[in-house]
């Protein structure tokens, strides 16, 4: 018998042999160029540093970071006296300057750099000389620079080489010869650049997009630190971060919690929030929200924000909205974190801001119902809409049917929600990328099962043909078993309790046979939809599949296409879903690359649809016409590939 031998893998290669422990996806460069974009903006963020200017770069040989912060320090390590603190940063696992900071920070502590380095044929940093940097540094950087003049260490820069994570190279270069390397003007004096080609050996594609975080950076910048910050991409002024609302604040919520033996507390959090009021339209909150200049969309910092509002606002109207207070706001929440928790390393959702909770939302609350008190005209304006909207409502009981009966699924977790027990499934948690197939009949639904992909693709089955509720009212919809599924499996909520936010599925498609049974199931579905989820209509998550009518010599045609057939030859006409295998379901209703989906739209076409399903005298001429969905509902036709 063998005997078990445990190993120990040391930088670089712990990174190089899981980096998807460290940056999550190898599809691209795209988490290690961010982790160096956030570090220049770390640098912006220390209130003791002059940093103002960034400029970035992804369309050159090298992907280019400056800043004209404090530079990189060169000083020894106090771990190894041979080795400069700039290159411990980057070829040692989990060093780094952010570990007892008492600010937010954008960079993954002790693992942004050295995982960029590790996963990168070259990594090249550049670090302007001072004196006294110099007189701390190792004795190989004070050897390199004994020619320098007292007064010329600001024209020189240190220069490291690090291949794979290993450092190569240590020289002192003269700032023209930096410059002609990486072959860019820089419109600033930089003190620190940082240069890397990406490894094609691990990472799939080279290529890095300019990081979304940048959009909230000038904003941070100018509302918490005074600072007029200028970032170049690309060599040109970046003109398109976020603008802000008309109502601004910043608050610091400092927690009441005491830190005790939790390793990760949040002393304070600093809230920047702007919002204004839609004069036009009241519709569900226009939210965009933020973690440390991060786009995060989603989680507990949203919460904070939505409950301090909801508390101003009611208190001073006196007033249960519910639910409602934020409908007809535009309003943008950017907090500033030290330790921040997030789903994933993608960091699109907040989990937590461990030690600040609801009872710390005092400043917060305070400072709404100030900016509410001084434009109280405007804000008395706003409730009386609100007031009367709320009120036109049949009765407040038909919300609590809505909210016993279809819950909408919780931020926290998806399986929280009531999912019909005959609801298969997909794994994902990208809700982007999930789609629901809403299918006629058992057998189809088990042939698709076996097509599916299971990590994106759900499957409802229906019995049979829907209720039509064309012009009946949720709690008739919610009698109807099939319905109540479809509304339950898409998590929402119906009419006045709805939140676009909750929504499990990227895509909902209608899948149906192809003959006049078929159009109008899609027709009575329709119905379901713009009865009461017109919303997501409007916002386009609502599909037809385009399936073929015959197939000859390999080939799929659909009815428009029976002309491109050749008549001399045998074809197989396809009778219903039932009858298709799974194989030919995977190519002509869940392949993205072939099948062809019909986007469903809310133009005046669609009111043929309703008239159809609620004059008796035309239910005939439904089930005759074997187009009804393509004469009676505004179809996009060039939504070929999902």
């Amino acid at each position: 018998m063998s005997e078990i031998v445990i190993e120990q893998l040391d930088y670089p290669q712990n990174i190089r042999h899981r980096p998807e422990m460290y940056i999550g996806s190898t599809d691209n460069a795209d988490v290690i160029f961010r982790e160096i974009v956030d570090n220049s903006f770390d640098e912006v963020h220390t209130n003791d540093s002059p940093c103002d200017k960034v400029a970035i770069w992804n369309n050159q040989k090298y992907f280019i970071v400056a800043d004209n912060g404090r530079g990189l320090p060169i000083t020894k390590s106090n771990n190894d006296e041979s080795m400069t603190m700039a290159v411990q940063s980057a070829t040692v696992l989990h060093a780094g300057s952010k570990f007892s900071k008492k600010d937010f920070l954008k960079g993954t502590f002790g693992v942004g750099s050295s995982a960029t380095s590790a996963l990168s044929n070259e990594y090249w940093i550049f670090a302007r000389l001072t004196r006294d940097k110099v007189e701390n540094s190792t004795n190989k950087v004070k050897k390199l620079c004994e020619n320098i003049g007292p007064r010329s260490f600001n024209k020189y820069f240190y220069v490291a080489k690090i291949v794979k994570g290993i450092l190569e190279i240590e020289e002192i270069w003269e700032a023209w010869q930096v410059y002609n390397f990486i072959g860019v003007d820089i419109p600033f004096d930089a003190m620190t650049i940082i240069a890397f080609i990406p490894d094609t050996d691990i990472l799939v594609s080279p290529k890095a997009r300019i990081p979304d975080s940048i959009f909230y950076e000038e904003y941070i910048s100018k509302s918490n630190y005074g600072k007029d910050l200028k970032i170049y991409i690309n060599g040109n002024e970046y003109t398109e971060g976020f603008k802000p609302y008309k109502y601004q604040l910043v608050t610091v919520i400092n927690s009441s919690e005491e830190k005790g033996k939790r390793d990760r507390w949040n002393e304070k959090v600093t809230v920047l929030c702007s919002f204004e009021l839609d004069k036009e339209k009241l519709e569900s909150p226009n939210w965009s929200a933020s973690i440390n200049g991060l786009n995060t969309n989603e989680g507990y910092h949203k919460r904070l924000v939505d409950y301090a509002f909801k508390t101003a606002f009611e208190k001073y109207y006196r007033h249960d909205f519910h639910g409602y207070h934020l409908w007809g706001i535009f309003i943008n929440c950017v907090c500033l974190a030290v330790d921040p928790s997030f789903d994933s390393q993608t960091k699109i959702r907040c989990s937590g801001i461990i030690g600040i909770t609801y009872n710390d939302l005092d400043p917060l609350i305070n400072q709404f119902t100030k900016i509410i008190k001084e434009n109280e005209d405007e804000f008395n304006a706003h409730c009386d809409r609100l007031k009367a909207y709320i009120s036109s409502l049949q009765n407040i009981g038909k919300i609590d049917l809505i909210k016993n009966s279809l819950p909408i699924v919780a931020e926290s977790n998806r399986a929280e929600a009531m999912i019909p027990l005959k609801l298969v499934d997909c794994t994902t948690d990208n809700r982007e990328e999930a789609e629901l197939y809403i299918v006629e009949g058992s057998s189809a639904a088990g042939s698709l099962r076996q097509a599916r992909n299971p990590e994106i693709h759900a499957v409802l089955p229906l019995r049979g043909k829907v209720k039509n509720i064309v012009g009946a009212g949720i709690e008739e919809a919610l009698d109807n078993q099939e319905i109540h599924d479809i509304l339950a499996s898409i998590g929402t909520g119906v009419d006045e309790y709805f939140n676009l936010d909750r929504i499990r599925y990227g895509k909902i498609i209608l899948l149906a046979d192809r003959d006049s049974d078929g159009s109008h199931i899609l027709a009575l579905l329709c119905g379901v939809f713009y009865s009461h989820l017109k919303y997501l209509i409007e916002k386009g998550y609502v599909y037809i599949v385009d399936l073929p009518l015959y197939f000859q010599d390999g080939n799929y045609y659909r009815p428009d296409e029976l002309d491109k057939m050749n008549p001399n030859r045998s074809r197989t006409r396809f009778k219903g879903l039932g009858e298709m295998q799974p194989y030919q379901l995977k190519k002509t209703a869940l392949d993205k690359d072939s099948r062809k989906l019909i986007q469903v739209t809310l133009d005046e076409d669609l009111s043929k649809v309703e008239n159809l399903l609620t004059q008796s005298s035309s239910r005939a001429q439904l089930m005759r016409n074997k187009n009804i969905i393509n004469d009676s509902v505004n179809l996009k036709k060039d939504m070929i590939n999902g």
